[in-house]
């Protein structure tokens, strides 16, 4: 009867929002509005309750399409590019990514830290979008503040590591160093992190493994390209550079013969090319 009622009053708002007449439309946007507010907040509510990880892997979906529309809108509006975009970058590097003593990952002081990681990580998948100087200008940003950046997803990765919302976090990390490689691979320790993670995932957690993986091989990518410009030297430190690679290669082996038993294309691909990339820069170690 809910349900029925729910679906009269978004039919009913939704010939307000066509409708011609201006106060009309005013109306309907405003009941949207606090439609999606209404939903958002319910996603939120069970991101942090004790319900099962596919419920809350679902929530975050909801959320992260949220998050898309806003860019969409955004994208569309040059003219707020430079304040809204600058801005929320400003608020993101504020946040405090160390919980206190007494919070839990179903403390509500984690939703910025939620919503920070979907926001960034929607940024960071759609800054080819951006234009011209707008797009330099928030790119000089985010590596002033590379740094800060950095410690704010090694805090995420600690704070969420037993939550599902923690693949949502690897794949920003992964984006963030397409976008914004490191030059050390032994003073990245949200790569080592990635790696560790990996280490103690179960072959039969493949999305788990998949997000790792892919992670992991654009880091590797990324020192194979700076490696190739000789912007990248591993000096005296080719030996910890080895036993990294030696390590990575035998994390990543172990979920193969599960990826075929299982018929899974997408993680056996995917450890294959992962391997095939750590051979690459291998290689050129030893030239």
């Amino acid at each position: 009867m809910k349900s029925n009622l729910l679906m009269k009053q978004f039919k009913l708002n939704v010939q307000l929002v066509e409708s011609v007449d201006e106060e009309s439309r005013c109306k309907g946007n405003e009941w949207m509005n606090s439609f999606e507010e209404s939903a958002l907040t319910t996603c939120y509510n069970i991101l942090n309750s004790s319900v099962d990880d596919i419920v809350k892997t679902h929530s975050v979906k909801a959320i992260r399409n949220k998050i898309c529309f806003i860019f969409e809108a955004l994208f569309k509006r040059v003219d707020v590019w430079e304040g809204s975009l600058s801005q929320i970058l400003d608020d993101i590097f504020m946040i405090d990514g160390q919980p206190s003593e007494y919070t839990s990952q179903y403390d509500g002081s984690l939703y910025p830290q939620k919503v920070a990681t979907i926001f960034l990580k929607q940024f960071l998948c759609d800054r080819q979008s951006f234009k011209g100087s707008e797009n330099t200008k928030l790119e000089r940003k985010i590596s002033r503040n590379l740094p800060f950046l950095n410690k704010l997803i090694s805090k995420l990765i600690k704070n969420f590591q037993t939550d599902p919302f923690l693949d949502e976090i690897i794949e920003m990390y992964r984006l963030k160093t397409r976008a914004f490689p490191s030059q050390n691979i032994l003073e990245c320790s949200n790569f080592l992190m990635i790696r560790d993670i990996l280490k103690n995932t179960c072959p039969k957690e493949w999305s788990r493994a998949y997000r790792c993986v892919k992670a992991i091989k654009t880091c590797v990518k990324q020192f194979e390209v700076l490696s190739l410009f000789s912007q990248l030297s591993f000096g005296n430190q080719i030996e910890p550079v080895y036993t990294i690679f030696a390590t990575l290669v035998q994390e990543i082996r172990k979920f193969v013969p599960d990826s075929i038993d299982h018929h899974n294309e997408k993680l056996f691909g995917m450890n294959n090319s992962g391997l095939c990339t750590l051979r690459v820069l291998w290689q050129g170690l030893e030239e």
